[in-house]
């Protein structure tokens, strides 16, 4: 597998605001078993992450597709330059110089998104309102994000034995013995599928992972919030509106 890693180490604190503080999942539609905006068909740009640690920026363009799959609307198109952009914005990563190629730890990359704007093929900024950071280990928390916002970014210690199973068209399940670890590695999950196992975007394809592969090898989880996925109308397919959305976000300020 020629394709890389490029998340750095998760620092504990680094994101203040917790998906818990402005949503009680007891008074929230549970996910059906199965759900996503994504299909086996579906096309995952590569956009560069075989050619640099970049995964954090390809995580945060595969949920932002994802989102707007989801309301109906054209995807936004990135291209590895747009994407390398953003990621020397904040790292001072130069394509060619192996010394500046450090990955991105997920709350910077966040930041970015929320300040800034990830930026598309044609350097048009993509600003989300928000981002949270999910509980470790709670498959449950992951689950309804990902349900109620289109996605969420998972961040994972990649073991060796993953490499392996995607090599084999594999899903990524434990192995019930430790595997060597690769890297920090920052995936977009996107739904669940009929087998209960998570479905997952990254580098050029989807895979899943099996809820014990998760437990097993996840290190940190962020939720984004965007007013671009909200249809028309203004409220997003879970139901969600632009004014409630505004005042429960208001409220981490």
């Amino acid at each position: 597998m020629a394709f890389l890693l490029g998340k750095k180490p998760h620092v504990p604190g680094a994101v203040s605001w917790h998906y818990r503080d402005i949503f009680d999942r007891k008074k929230l539609m549970k996910p059906p078993l199965v759900f996503g905006h994504i299909w086996n068909a579906t096309p995952v740009p590569m956009l560069g992450n075989d050619r640099a640690g970049n995964c954090v920026w390809c995580t945060q363009a595969h949920i932002l597709q994802a989102m707007q799959r989801g309301i109906g609307k054209k995807e936004t198109v990135f291209s590895d330059d747009s994407v390398f952009a953003d990621y020397s914005a904040v790292t001072g990563f130069a394509l060619g110089d192996p010394s500046t190629d450090q990955g991105t730890g997920m709350a910077d990359g966040a930041s970015y998104w929320r300040k800034t704007g990830i930026h598309d093929a044609s350097g048009k900024a993509h600003p989300i309102s928000a981002y949270v950071s999910l509980r470790l280990h709670d498959i449950d928390e992951l689950m309804q994000a990902a349900f109620d916002f289109g996605g969420v970014a998972l961040g994972v210690q990649l073991p060796k034995s993953a490499e392996e199973q995607w090599d084999h068209e594999e899903p990524w399940h434990y192995w019930g013995r430790k595997s060597s670890i690769l890297g920090g590695h920052a995936v977009a999950l996107l739904g669940r599928n009929h087998n209960g196992d998570a479905v997952i975007a990254t580098w050029n394809g989807i895979t899943a992972a099996s809820t014990e592969w998760i437990v097993q090898y996840m290190d940190e989880a962020l939720a984004f919030f965007s007013l671009e996925y909200l249809d028309e109308r203004g409220i997003n397919p879970r139901g969600f509106d632009r004014a409630e959305l505004e005042k429960r976000i208001g409220a981490l300020a």
